[in-house]
C-alpha cells in the first residue's frame, strides 16, 4: 500500500458481503428469513414465533421467502399508515409479529453468524488490524450483527472501551458505556443486535459481554419494569419515527464522510430501498464540495461477481453513479472484482 494512501482519512461501509466472507454459513439479508425459519426448532418454547412464520406463509409458499429487509419494511409502513394487510393481518397484529420477527433474526445471527465461528482467514480481522494503525477511521456497518465489535474484542482482548458507538449508551447496570479515548468508532444507522432501547426514558444500552436474549424481557436501567425494546431499523424509502437517537448517529455517519479523503464500500450493493443511506452521503459530499482546498474524494467499492461471466460488479457501479456521479467524478471511483478477502489481503497489512 503506497504511503499516500496510508495518509488518508478513511471511512469503511460495510455490507452484507462482510459478513458472508467472514462466517462459515453465508447468512446475507436475501436469505437470513429463510435460514432463521429453517433453525427456529431453539425457540419452540414461544409461540408467537408462529405468529411470525404464519405471516411468511401468507405471503410466499417454502423456498421462496422474501428478504428479511422486504418483510420488515412492509410491515412498518404497515404500522406508520395504520393499514390492515388482510382481514386476518389487521394493524394490531402486525405489531407482534413485528416483534416475533426480531426474535428470529436474533436467534438466526445470534446461532448461525455469532456463533458459527469465523473462517480460518478472516478478512475482517485483517482489515481491523490494518484500521488500529490507521488515523482518523471509521466503520459504518449496515448489518445488524456484531462481528465488527466481537472480531476487534477478540484482537485486542475483552476489557471495556474499545468500541465508540458514536452514541450515549449505558451498560445493564445503568453505567455510562465505557469508551476509551482510542476506541474505534463504529457506527451503526440500521440499529444493532448488541443495542436494547427504552421506549419511555429513551436510554441506549449496549451490551458485548452477555449476548442480548430477547426472547425473555430486558428491563431498561433507570424504568424498572420497562422492558428494552430492538433496534433493528430496516432500509426503508420512506420516512418514520425512529428513536431519537438514530438521527444523532446518522449526523456522526455524515461528519465521518465528510471529514474522509476516502470513502471504501465493501459488500454493499447499493440498493435502491437504502434511501437513508443515500441522502446522508449526498448530504455529507455535497457540505465537503463547500470546503475550501478540499482533496478530490476517492470511492473504493470492492464487491464481487456471483457468478462467472456475470455483470453484477458493473452494475453495482453504475448505481453508485447515478447517484453520486455528479459530486464525485467517474475518474475518483475505482471497482474491485473479485471479494473482500482477496482485496483485503492485497491491499497488504
Amino acid at each position: 500500500m503506497s504511503g499516500s494512501k496510508a495518509s488518508l482519512r478513511t471511512a469503511y461501509f460495510l455490507g452484507a458481503g462482510v459478513s458472508a466472507a467472514v462466517c462459515r454459513r453465508a447468512v446475507v439479508t436475501k436469505n437470513l428469513l429463510s435460514v432463521a425459519l429453517e433453525a427456529r426448532a431453539s425457540l419452540s418454547g414461544f409461540p408467537d414465533v408462529d405468529v411470525a412464520e404464519e405471516l411468511v406463509r401468507f405471503l410466499a409458499s417454502r423456498g421462496q421467502e422474501p428478504a428479511i429487509d422486504d418483510v420488515l419494511s412492509l410491515i412498518d409502513v404497515a404500522l406508520a399508515a395504520d393499514l390492515s394487510l388482510s382481514p386476518a393481518w389487521q394493524a394490531h397484529r402486525l405489531a407482534d409479529v413485528r416483534g416475533s420477527l426480531s426474535r428470529l433474526i436474533y436467534d438466526c445471527i445470534q446461532t448461525t453468524v455469532h456463533g458459527g465461528g469465523p473462517t480460518e482467514n478472516n478478512p475482517l480481522k485483517v482489515l481491523l488490524s490494518k484500521c488500529q494503525r490507521e488515523f482518523g477511521i471509521a466503520i459504518i456497518t449496515l448489518n445488524w450483527d456484531c462481528l465488527v465489535e466481537l472480531t476487534f474484542k477478540r484482537l485486542h482482548g475483552q476489557r471495556d472501551g474499545l468500541i465508540d458507538y458514536g452514541i450515549p449508551c449505558m451498560n445493564d447496570s445503568g453505567d455510562p458505556f465505557a469508551v476509551d479515548s482510542g476506541a474505534l468508532l463504529v457506527l451503526k444507522p440500521h440499529g444493532s443486535l448488541s443495542w436494547g432501547h427504552c421506549p419511555l426514558c429513551g436510554v441506549v444500552v449496549a451490551d458485548l459481554t452477555q449476548p442480548f436474549d430477547f426472547t425473555k424481557e430486558r428491563p431498561c436501567p433507570i424504568c424498572p419494569g420497562v422492558p428494552l425494546q430492538f433496534v433493528l431499523v430496516p432500509p426503508v424509502p420512506f420516512s418514520r419515527p425512529w428513536p431519537w437517537f438514530l438521527s444523532s448517529l446518522w449526523k456522526r455517519v455524515e461528519d465521518a464522510i465528510y471529514d474522509s479523503d476516502r470513502l471504501v464500500f465493501i459488500g454493499y450493493s447499493f440498493p435502491p430501498q437504502d434511501v437513508g443511506v443515500r441522502i446522508h452521503l449526498i448530504r455529507a459530499m455535497a457540505r465537503r464540495q463547500q470546503r475550501k482546498g478540499a482533496s478530490p474524494l476517492k470511492v473504493e467499492i470492492v464487491t464481487k461477481n456471483e457468478s462467472a461471466g456475470s455483470n453484477d460488479a458493473e452494475g453495482t457501479l453504475n448505481r453508485y453513479l447515478s447517484m453520486l456521479g455528479g459530486l464525485v467524478g467517474r475518474e475518483h471511483f475505482s471497482l474491485y472484482q473479485q471479494g473482500f478477502s482477496n482485496w483485503v489481503t492485497e491491499i497488504g497489512s
